[in-house]
């Protein structure tokens, strides 16, 4: 007989939110200094890049390509897939690395 595992209805706890807005905060300010700066490489070397018109839309293009970077990383990483394992199969969705590693995927679009 197939053995059900109990289903675990806990919320956050005051620690794991503080956590979670923190490493969230965190990552933020760190990306948004990363895409500036790649940003300003980009320009600097890639004149397809330069033409882009309107330049606003030169954000919208380092996002994206960021974005992709992220989620690369993420299906490589090997705590998410401990973190997904957890979650989906042991139905303990409580694992702070696979919320850190939705904080870093959320990053990117803030």
């Amino acid at each position: 007989a197939m053995q059900v595992l109990p289903n675990k209805t806990q919320t956050f706890s005051p620690d794991d939110l503080v956590d979670s807005i923190i490493a969230l905060l965190l990552l933020s300010v760190i990306v948004t200094v990363a895409l500036v700066v790649a940003k300003n490489i980009w320009e600097a070397i890639d004149p397809n890049f330069q033409s882009i018109t309107p330049s606003h839309k030169k954000w919208y293009v380092v996002a994206n390509i960021s974005k992709s970077f992220f989620l690369g990383c993420l299906a490589l990483s090997t705590k998410y897939w401990y973190g997904a394992y957890k979650a989906h199969i042991l139905d303990d969705f409580q694992v702070i690395e696979l919320k850190r590693c939705m904080a870093v995927y959320i990053t990117t679009d803030l």
